[in-house]
């Protein structure tokens, strides 16, 4: 398996970009980049705030698959998203951490395209 990590992250952001740019529609490409922005939100207050040399977007694993929260703060939506499913009482594994991310990013979508659509109509 492949972490991906901050270097995807950008790259995806950067090829959203240069495709809202080509077509036309900034201001539907940045309605639906919130998490993008929470991520280099959360990147840089724990890097300059909190002056921490590195900083890992992962969850600690536990013995019964599970994740943890690496840090006593949160850096990254992955911690945010665990954290989520812990106060909600649903098992912290990475599937349904990426899941739940999956799903706030396709109801951005979704809630995006209703309103442009609504509003260009």
């Amino acid at each position: 398996r492949v972490f991906p990590g901050d270097s995807l992250t950008y790259a995806v952001g950067a090829y959203i970009g240069a495709l809202a740019v080509l077509g036309s529609m900034e201001l539907y490409s940045l309605s639906l980049m919130p998490l993008y922005f929470l991520d280099i939100s959360l990147y840089l207050k724990g890097r300059v705030l909190d002056k921490r040399k590195k900083l890992e977007a992962f969850g600690k694993p536990r013995k019964d698959g599970t994740l943890d929260l690496p840090y006593e703060k949160l850096y990254d939506t992955t911690h945010i998203a665990i954290l989520v499913l812990k106060k909600l009482g649903v098992r912290s594994s990475e599937r349904n951490v990426v899941l739940l991310i999956l799903g706030i990013q396709f109801l951005l979508g979704v809630t995006a395209t209703l309103l442009f659509n609504t509003f260009l109509a």
